[in-house]
């Protein structure tokens, strides 16, 4: 599989900035990508009404779908998309981070937010074209002793040896 990181800022009419995370390369069909990134409705902070969003491409990015809303909490911050696909199933999982949109990053690390930061997992078993609903999977990935937490930056991975083959990783980051 194919994998690389992008991060760029660009503007687009329906929203205030989109920050690209990922591209994923299928590995079960040739030229399929999924792209993931974070759409920021009102501004290109780190914190607001931001969605996460997905496109695809059955020819290699050459074109693309339109936008696919993935996760939308309303107000609220949604992001951090990470991605990685099960390569003996197909399965993409996506995994998500994010917290009530007027809970900015110092709060959360200060112990001053409202409330705190949840993870969550959503899947696609048709490389993208749909998505499952977002399931908070924060109990199993975040201690109450962290105070920040998110997932990413960057792309998971499957181990292919060992006693944990078949086992997919992907990064996170956290503040005590």
């Amino acid at each position: 599989m194919r994998r690389s990181t992008v991060v760029m800022l660009l503007a687009l009419a329906a929203f205030a900035a989109l920050l690209l995370y990922n591209t994923l390369t299928s590995q079960r069909v040739e030229c399929r990508v999924v792209v993931e990134y974070e759409g920021r409705r009102n501004s290109a902070r780190d914190h607001g009404d931001i969605d996460v969003l997905v496109r695809r491409s059955r020819d290699g990015g050459n074109t693309w779908s339109p936008p696919q809303t993935v996760a939308d909490l309303g107000l609220d911050t949604c992001g951090n998309p990470t991605v990685v696909q099960d390569r003996d199933t197909g399965t993409i999982w996506l995994l998500l981070s994010g917290n009530l949109g007027d809970d900015d990053e110092g709060a959360v690390i200060r112990g001053e937010s409202r409330d705190t930061r949840r993870a969550d997992v959503t899947t696609s078993t048709d490389e993208g074209a749909s998505w499952s609903p977002p399931r908070e999977i924060t109990a199993q990935v975040k201690t109450t002793e962290m105070r920040w937490y998110g997932t990413g930056q960057g792309i998971g991975i499957q181990l292919r040896d060992g006693p944990h083959r078949g086992r997919l990783l992907v990064p996170g980051a956290h503040r005590y």
